[in-house]
């Protein structure tokens, strides 16, 4: 390499500080030198001459590191890791205190609560330490594992196997977005290995079975595929891209719909259906009906005849129905409260990964955020008398969810994290694949330049 733009390089380099930027960046600036020397070359200089002048038209070494450090620095996310700790603890907190007298939740039980909370923030650091662009490089051993663990737990007949095995199942739209990163240009091979990925996963949601999962990896096809789609990122066209994931999405959709209607019409209209079909989402409105701001709820009449109390009442409190036990104990006003938190740490994540530049690491957050929000709605219709789908509110219901959704919510972080950082682009998309750059006239022949297409 020519000792003045390696020399020019090394000195742009001193100055910045944050070494997982510093590659990156001197690596734009030697590809741009080397573009200029060879262009200056090309019009008749020498290789001496051509390098002293592409050196010279980037300027002081020392201030374009100056600013470069300025510009390229990591970006702490303080005030959505404590928000997320704060919201584990505060699940921790309403496991142990809202089943306390609950003969069937044992001690051991609620030291679980406790340690899952603890391997939650284990698993939120670990998240965040990691560099997304490992993971991407890695798609496909990121996707055996995930295929690895749920593969793990599928033979086992154990009720708690087969849920085990639908929650592993929250990382599925981090591994899309993986994949999805990996099929940059590669049309219609690219579609049908991403194709091929979500029809897995939906085929293991429908063995666990779990339509709570198959509506996740519905939805993160939609959210993920949309946002590819808008970029052409596969290179079909961005049109042809668009009407291709709408109609794939909302067709699953559809399908789920249709084949759920019975139990969600008994869930929308539980006087219409009958009791046995009914009953969980009749009983969830009866118990919220004599809720109070503050305080506890008034039993059903009939519940109180029989001297029943709401745990007795109301199934799943110490579960999907937590959230129901915190408004029956301790009213609205507190449920409302962790909601307000919970739903500003979530437009707070969004709202940062809209404003993302990076195509990875915001396929990365939007994973996260798609996770969390089907998460939320799940719990909060069936909190509110709607028992569509059976899910734990994030944060707050069930250790391994919170877990999931700790290790998603420190990868997002991770990528909000390492933002100001040059995105790197896959590999191009085709071998042999071009774009014209310049056409130009020289000595009466038409030159042409050329540059690899980049999908």
């Amino acid at each position: 390499m020519p000792d003045r733009i390696e020399a020019f390089i090394e000195a742009v380099a001193a100055e910045i500080r944050w070494k997982k930027a510093r590659p990156v960046l001197t690596e734009e600036i030697r590809t741009h030198l080397l573009d200029q020397r060879d262009a200056y070359a090309a019009q008749g200089m020498t290789e001496d001459a051509a390098q002293a002048e592409a050196v010279r038209q980037m300027g002081d070494p020392v201030a374009l590191g100056t600013d470069l450090d300025r510009i390229h620095r990591p970006r702490p996310q303080w005030g959505l890791l404590a928000l997320a700790l704060a919201l584990t603890a505060a699940g921790v907190f309403l496991r142990y205190s809202l089943t306390a007298d609950m003969p069937a939740i044992s001690l051991g039980d609620r030291q679980m609560d406790l340690l899952g909370g603890l391997i939650g923030a284990g698993a939120l650091a670990v998240g965040y330490l990691l560099d997304v662009s490992f993971l991407s490089r890695r798609a496909w051993w990121t996707c055996a594992a995930l295929a690895a663990v749920f593969l793990c737990f599928l033979p086992w007949k154990a009720n708690s196997a087969a849920w085990m095995s639908a929650q592993m199942l929250a990382l599925f739209p981090l591994t899309l977005a993986l994949v999805l990163w990996k099929q940059r240009g590669k049309r219609w091979r690219g579609a049908a290995v991403c194709l091929g990925w979500t029809a897995l996963a939906a085929a293991a949601c429908c063995l666990c079975p779990s339509v709570y999962a198959l509506m996740l990896v519905t939805m993160a096809g939609l959210v993920l595929g949309l946002f590819f789609a808008l970029r052409d990122w596969l290179g079909l066209g961005r049109k042809k891209s668009v009407l291709l994931v709408l109609a794939l999405g909302l067709g699953v959709l559809a399908v789920i719909v249709a084949a759920r209607w019975e139990y969600l019409r008994y869930s929308l209209f539980a006087d219409l259906g009958p009791t046995n079909q009914g009953y969980f989402a009749f009983i969830l409105r009866e118990a919220l009906e004599g809720a109070r701001w503050i305080g506890p709820a008034e039993l059903p009449a009939w519940a109180t005849e029989q001297g029943l109390t709401f745990r007795q009442v109301v199934p799943e409190m110490d579960s999907d129905a937590l959230l129901v036990n915190l408004i029956c104990t301790w009213g609205w006003l507190p449920f409302l409260a962790l909601v307000g938190v919970f739903l500003a740490f979530f437009l707070w994540l969004l709202w940062k990964t809209l404003h993302l530049r990076q195509t990875l690491g915001r396929a990365v957050c939007l994973a996260a955020v798609t996770a969390l929000a089907v998460q939320a709605l799940a719990s909060l219709t069936l909190t509110l008398g709607v028992p569509v789908l059976a899910g734990g509110f994030p944060l707050v219901v069930s250790n391994t969810n919170t877990v999931l959704d700790l290790f998603l919510i420190g990868l997002a972080l991770s990528a909000l994290r390492n933002g100001s950082l040059p995105e790197r682009a896959p590999a191009p998309c085709r071998k042999g694949s071009v774009f014209l750059r310049r056409i130009r006239w020289e000595n009466g022949e038409l030159i042409l330049s050329l540059r690899p297409k980049q999908g």
